[in-house]
């Protein structure tokens, strides 16, 4: 029986045995997948991921997150977009969004973990065994995404601070540690209470936990000394005197903070705490010591009023400038004195200021006089100055002229000079060359004479050369002529022969006598 079912179990596997091997590798693929589709985590664009072990060690007692990757529960590390590898059995992903932080506001970090904070602190830290502490981060998130890890901190939106323009931010720390010196007003920075440094007109992100900022008005203010807020002092002869006045000053930016910090209280606001405590009770004081320095009859003159309101500028300017307020100005619009005195005051007034004004007419006839003096001098002055400065000209300009002619006149001599040289040397050239021509013809004459001496000699005579150089020029007139050998014009010739013939026997010199004189 058992071989039986052995057989049968034998055969079944052989029938069934490539369903079985296939449904196992179908499982195993199956399981690969999951396996895989489990361990391979998709971060998208704007999410991080948390892990949450889930083996491992157990947490402490009150703990809540772990900084330990082999402790079990939430880690406090954050992983960023992307993909990301993982074993399914030990890990658990939870993907969560980033933190955005909108334009105008500031995020505020508030640790969900750590060990409690001591007594009167504020803002976490570490403890002093260097342990992180559950609370009020310090520092501040402006606007923009960040990666926090939702499981351990917490964030607080809080708006941003604007100091307006005109203004300046005053900073009071709220946390920190205690003022080395409780004495002074100010402290130093990470010490609580307000801090010297201000802020600037714009926008700031601030930790509210940390600091307050309290905007202060430094523009320019005006406060009118009129109805309850007027002065009254009692004058030196005992009459009471009232006076109404205005007054622009402002915070001197550079001690903004010390002002804030002596004269503001939470009661009113920052520019009534200065008027009150600053500008209101110095102008009192002032006019009260000043004002009672004058006659009540003083105040109605205009000249002690001017006085009066130089010197209250100048002890306001300096009173309020120790505290830190500029005083731009200072004005005293009305004086009031009793109204006893004002009449008899105001008469004695007029007839002063009449005589002074008829004194000014007599000062103003006599600078008249002495400036129509003045004038005249000085019109007679610029008139003598005019003259001398004519005559300086015309003894300049004739001297120029003076000096122009003898330039010129030593040019014409030096011109002359060279001419008469030149002329010189031209009639030098022009004897030497009348010279030399004189002699060339005298020369040529004589040649000439010589020639004529010549030709008489060889004629005989000169009546004979005369004849020759006669028939010379009417010889070739006579050619046809003396083709005629008759004719009676030849017998001319003739005779001419006959007489050169005789004189060239006459010329001869006589044959020597045989057997002269021994």
């Amino acid at each position: 029986m058992s071989e039986f079912q052995t057989n049968s179990l034998r055969m079944l596997w052989i029938q069934y045995r490539g369903f079985v091997i296939l449904a196992a590798a179908a499982g195993l693929f199956i399981s690969v997948g999951v396996f895989l589709n489990k361990s391979f985590i998709n971060v998208p664009e704007g999410h991080l991921m948390v892990l949450v072990r889930k083996t491992g060690m157990d947490l402490k007692p009150g703990q809540v997150i772990t900084e330990d990757p082999k402790q079990k529960g939430i880690q406090l590390k954050t992983y960023a977009e992307g993909w990301h590898f993982l074993n399914p059995y030990t890990w658990e992903a939870i993907i969560i969004p980033k933190l955005e932080i909108p334009p105008g506001k500031v995020g505020i970090r508030i640790r969900l973990y750590g060990n409690r904070l001591e007594r009167g602190q504020v803002i976490a830290g570490k403890d002093a065994k260097g342990q992180p502490q559950k609370g009020i981060l310090s520092g501040r998130l402006p606007p923009g995404r960040y990666s926090i890890n939702t499981f351990a901190y917490k964030v607080e939106l809080h708006d941003k601070i604007t100091v307006p323009p005109g203004h300046l931010g005053v900073v009071i720390r709220t946390s920190g540690t205690r003022p080395k010196d409780p004495n002074l007003f100010l402290t130093l920075d990470g010490e609580r209470g307000v801090q010297k440094a201000t802020l600037s007109e714009g926008d700031h992100y601030i930790n509210p936990y940390e600091k307050k900022v309290v905007s202060v008005d430094t523009r320019a203010h005006k406060f009118e000394m009129v109805g309850k807020q007027g002065i009254t002092f009692p004058s030196k002869d005992g009459f009471k005197i009232s006076m109404d006045g205005t007054i622009e000053w402002y915070i001197d930016r550079t001690r903004a903070s010390e002002v804030f910090v002596k004269y503001v209280d939470n009661k009113s606001s920052v520019i009534n705490n200065i008027v009150n405590k600053i500008i209101l009770p110095y102008a009192r004081g002032f006019s009260r010591i000043e004002g009672s320095k004058y006659l009540a009859r003083d105040f109605i003159g205009g000249q002690t009023r001017q006085q009066f309101q130089e010197e209250f500028l100048h002890g306001m300017q300096k009173a309020c400038g120790s505290q830190g307020i500029i005083i731009r100005s200072a004005l005293v619009k009305n004086v009031v004195p009793p109204n006893g005195i004002v009449k008899p005051i105001m008469q004695r007034e007029i007839a002063i200021r009449l005589r002074e004004k008829y004194v000014q007419q007599m000062e103003r006839e006599k600078q008249q006089k002495q400036l129509s003096i003045q004038k005249t001098l000085q019109s007679r002055a610029q008139k003598v100055n005019k003259a001398q400065a004519d005559v300086a000209v015309s003894v300049t300009q004739a001297e120029q002229r003076k000096e122009v002619a003898i330039i010129e006149a030593k040019k014409k001599l030096q011109y002359a000079v060279l001419q008469l040289k030149a002329a010189q040397n031209e009639a030098r050239i022009l004897i030497a060359q009348g010279q030399a021509k004189a002699k060339v013809i005298r020369l040529k004459n004589k040649a000439n004479a010589e020639g004529l001496r010549n030709s008489v000699r060889a004629f005989g005579s000169g009546e004979a050369f005369v004849q020759y150089l006669f028939y010379k020029k009417l010889a070739r007139s006579f050619q046809s002529i003396l083709s005629n050998t008759n004719g009676p014009f030849l017998e001319v010739f003739k005779d001419m022969s006959r007489t050169i013939h005789k004189n060239s026997k006459a010329n001869q010199p006589a044959p020597a006598k045989q057997g002269g004189t021994r």
